[in-house]
């Protein structure tokens, strides 16, 4: 399944001061990005303005694409314009191998002089379906603030049946009116891959340390895969670019929503996402040094992802559950250790995981010894009311919980509330999608999201534990010299109780407030 735009460039491309400097300009042409990332292809159509016996030549040396690995072909000989002949159609092709999603390409070129003396040119093109438009902005504020009842909760009511319970938030208003924001800090996010175009991560986004496991690529914006079992429909990995929001969606610039950290730095690893078959292709290409399940090709990744670029990075949000079984000669205990080590020059990363959503499943999750590891904070998920989310998986091994939404199915009215975030930017990809397909969930019709580049429905204990990430954030850029292990006793002495009635609460030999 394909869906490819053609697109018009308008561009004036000068020869150069070699003399006889004719205009030539690219035309209205077929140039497709395919939305997959296979490629780029169709035509460039030169066409020039010379006169009498003047002649201009040009050569296309190169074709580069942004933050894409892939082969070019296009016509390595020059070719002339004159005036009996003043237009040349080009075809060219990029292919990438691996599936890559680019926002531009730039052409590169040689427009020669007179005397035979290449001058250097380029023109940048732009993929249209990375440059958003249809996002009101309507004010100095993030228009859809007002629906996140996890940063201010007033009883939102907005798309659910039933409101939320006013004051039920993590209370972070006022550590922004102390101007504390995130800024300087940089959140890891561990996940299926962000959508590094979203006009609301853009400007937080760290292009040069993100990192796509597919490709080796410096973009891992998730590309559509084909489920080939539903008849023609789509995955599109929405997951990560919805955590990435609850963490450090831009603040206070009159579009979408809000992150806890909203001027944080965030880093996109896509660990979790794995194709049908690529484990194979990876193992006959012996990339990977035994033939694993997806399960393991994930826990690959992720014991590599834990501490990639840890001379950057403060903090690594983990938003997945029970990850096992585990290749043998994967320790993730020397794995965390070292991060905690040597992190933060010696004050150590912090590692935020999500608890697991399988309360109703037998809370297989904290068999697994990853979750049960005390160098990750594990977060638990509560609700718009204050109360355990039905699904987050309980244990002692959960340090704090956060907002993480209830939960419905997506093809009903919500009713209650989850949790507004960021979504796959555009009106076909992500969980707020215009056309029914895997993901798909309701509209989140409100102004501000005209152009469905946002969802009130995420939810989870992966939605819990962004925004103990981002509170981290904050807690790191107003002390940057709090080691790993400060970092947890602030959060366990300063958590409030969720559901205070509830009888299992009781306090330990510390003084703190304790429930399993």
């Amino acid at each position: 399944m394909k869906k490819s735009f053609a697109f018009s460039i308008v561009a004036i491309l000068i020869a150069g001061c070699g003399g006889g400097g004719a205009e030539v300009s690219p035309v209205q042409n077929g140039l497709e990005f395919d939305k997959f990332g296979s490629g780029v292809s169709g035509t460039i159509t030169f066409r020039s303005s010379v006169i009498g016996d003047e002649t201009q030549r040009y050569q296309i040396t190169d074709i580069k694409a942004n933050g894409c690995n892939g082969d070019a072909s296009f016509p390595l000989n020059p070719f002339t314009l004159t005036e009996t002949d003043p237009q040349q159609e080009i075809p060219i092709s990029i292919s990438f191998p691996d599936g890559c999603i680019t926002d531009k390409i730039t052409l590169y070129y040689n427009a020669f002089g007179i005397d035979g003396t290449p001058f250097a040119q380029s023109k940048t093109i732009i993929n249209p379906d990375y440059n958003p438009s249809g996002v009101s902005t309507l004010r100095d504020d993030d228009p859809l603030f007002e629906y996140q009842w996890h940063l201010k909760n007033t009883g939102q009511r907005v798309g659910v049946v039933y409101p939320a319970t006013p004051g039920e938030d993590i209370n972070v208003v006022p550590v922004w009116d102390e101007g504390i924001t995130g800024e300087g800090v940089t959140v890891a996010v561990i996940d299926e891959g962000v959508d590094m175009y979203h006009p609301d991560l853009k400007p937080n986004i760290l292009t040069n340390l993100s990192y796509n496991y597919h490709n080796g690529t410096k973009n891992p914006t998730p590309k559509r895969t084909v489920l080939a079992d539903d008849g023609g429909g789509y995955y599109d990995f929405p997951h990560g670019t919805a955590v990435a929001g609850l963490i450090a969606a831009k603040g206070w610039n009159g579009i979408g929503s809000r992150g806890v950290a909203p001027n944080a730095n965030l880093i996109s690893l896509n660990a979790l996402e794995v194709y049908a078959d690529e484990a194979q292709d990876l193992y006959n290409k012996n990339e990977i040094p035994e033939l694993l399940d997806e399960k393991g090709l994930r826990a690959y990744r992720v014991y590599d992802a834990l501490v990639r670029n840890l001379e950057y990075t403060d903090i690594y949000n983990n938003s997945w559950g029970y990850g096992g079984p585990y290749p043998d000669y994967l320790n993730f205990d020397n794995q965390l250790l070292y991060g905690v080590a040597n992190g933060r020059d010696g004050k150590g990363a912090i590692y935020v995981k999500s608890a697991g959503n399988s309360r109703t499943l037998g809370s297989f999750d904290n068999f697994d010894n990853i979750q049960t590891n005390g160098y990750f904070i594990v977060v638990g998920a509560s609700d718009a009311d204050g109360v355990f989310s039905w699904y987050s998986t309980p244990g002692s091994n959960q340090l704090v919980n956060a907002p993480g939404g209830s939960s419905s199915a997506y093809y009903l009215k919500p009713v209650e509330h989850m949790v507004v975030t960021t979504d796959m930017a555009g009106k076909d990809r992500g969980y707020d999608s215009e056309i029914p397909k895997e993901t798909s969930v309701n509209h989140f019709s409100v102004m501000g999201n005209e152009n469905y580049d946002y969802t009130q429905s995420m939810n989870g204990t992966s939605a819990a534990a962004p925004i103990v990430s981002g509170v981290v954030g904050l807690m790191l850029e107003a002390n940057p010299n709090l080691t790993w292990r400060d970092v947890q006793i602030i959060l366990a002495r300063t958590a409030t109780k969720n559901d205070p009635s509830n009888p299992s609460w009781f306090t330990n030999a510390a003084g703190l407030h304790v429930s399993n």
